[in-house]
């Protein structure tokens, strides 16, 4: 968690988090786009590492480094669990 939630934060939750979220994909709490312990069958990674400009994630700006892809993957394989936001 002290490495994915400023990844998610710096790179995502402009638009995915929150009642507000963009597509209804919220990536501030456990949601379909992230399935516990396959990140072959999570979204998120599909997303992240498309190479289609229609679903790559982020859709502006720069992409995820190989070493940020690592972290969420990473997260996901060992069962994508979220911690309560700082503060």
């Amino acid at each position: 968690a002290r490495d994915v939630r400023p990844l998610l934060e710096a790179k995502c939750f402009a638009c995915h988090q929150g009642g507000n979220a963009k597509a209804d994909l919220r990536l501030d709490a456990p949601s379909d786009a992230v399935v516990p312990g396959k990140p072959a069958e999570s979204s998120l990674i599909e997303r992240i590492v498309s190479t289609n400009d229609d679903e790559v994630m982020p859709p502006k700006g720069a992409r995820l480094t190989p070493a940020e892809v690592s972290t969420l993957r990473t997260w996901v394989a060992e069962g994508g669990r979220y911690a309560a936001a700082p503060g």
